[in-house]
């Protein structure tokens, strides 16, 4: 029974990362682009003296009037790029806003799917 644990636990993250995959996809084929507010800058320091990751988190409002943000770990030439309270072009779904990433993430993925940039 000590191995259910840990079996648990992979296959949660085999899951979050399928899913993502799978929203990124539909993003590429069915995104519509938006704009969205940084409405924080950080970084994180990964254990005593390891590396720093560097995250934005944004928010937007969807076509339904709701407020919708997300976080996302970005570069540090992405993240030197932007400053709160800057504009940032997004792509979400339109009948699901909560499903959102930025638009050069989404650029990549339609690359990757050998589709033209949005």
């Amino acid at each position: 029974m000590k191995w259910l644990i840990p079996v648990a636990i992979i296959l949660g993250v085999i899951f979050m990362i399928v899913r993502r995959g799978l929203q990124m996809k539909n993003l590429a084929h069915h995104g519509v682009v938006g704009q969205a507010r940084v409405e924080k800058k950080f970084s994180r320091q990964s254990g005593s003296g390891g590396m720093s990751a560097t995250y934005l988190r944004y928010e937007f409002h969807g076509p339904d009037g709701q407020l919708y943000s997300n976080k996302i770990s970005v570069s540090l030439e992405i993240y030197e790029q932007y400053e709160e309270n800057d504009s940032i072009d997004i792509v979400y779904l339109e009948d699901k806003p909560g499903v959102n990433a930025a638009r050069y993430m989404v650029n990549l993925s339609r690359e990757a799917l050998k589709l033209p940039p949005l």
